[in-house]
């Protein structure tokens, strides 16, 4: 193959990538290949947390719910056991969070969606794929701003 460059979804290194790499080592022996692990996991975790927000496991309260566990104002949640039990203790208390997934912040648009990173790459002479970079959350923010003009 020549010339073969793509992109990837990526993470943001945080301490939850590291708790996240760090657990599924110790579990698999291995860091996980398949694309959108991270995002996997925290759309499961952010789906819980409101369920735990909410009190109830519809789609409307787990909606209404997401922002709330996710607030930039609210105290700062990791991936991993322990985060996540102390973040549900501060649920409890009717504190605001913040989970910072394993793949990076996680800020919701006004439709529900989320940017995320991305990784450049390319598959070089042996046609091994190698990474040649990565496009951060804030430059996909900047060019879906000038397509949105």
């Amino acid at each position: 193959m020549k010339d073969v460059h793509g992109t990837s979804p990526g993470s943001t290194q945080t301490p939850s990538l590291q708790n996240f790499q760090v657990s599924w080592k110790a579990k698999y022996g291995e860091l996980p290949q398949q694309a959108y692990i991270t995002n996997a996991y925290d759309a499961a975790v952010i789906i819980g947390l409101a369920i735990d927000q909410s009190h109830k496991a519809d789609a409307t309260s787990i909606r209404n719910a997401i922002r709330k566990v996710t607030d930039p104002k609210g105290e700062k949640i990791y991936a991993g056991s322990a985060e996540l039990k102390r973040g549900l203790e501060l649920l409890k208390q009717g504190k605001a969070i913040q989970y910072i997934g394993a793949s990076g912040p996680l800020q919701f648009d006004k439709n529900g969606d989320i940017n995320a990173p991305m990784v450049v790459w390319s598959v070089d002479a042996n046609g091994k794929l190698q990474q040649k970079g990565m496009v951060t959350v804030e430059q996909i923010a900047q060019i879906d701003q000038k397509i949105m003009k």
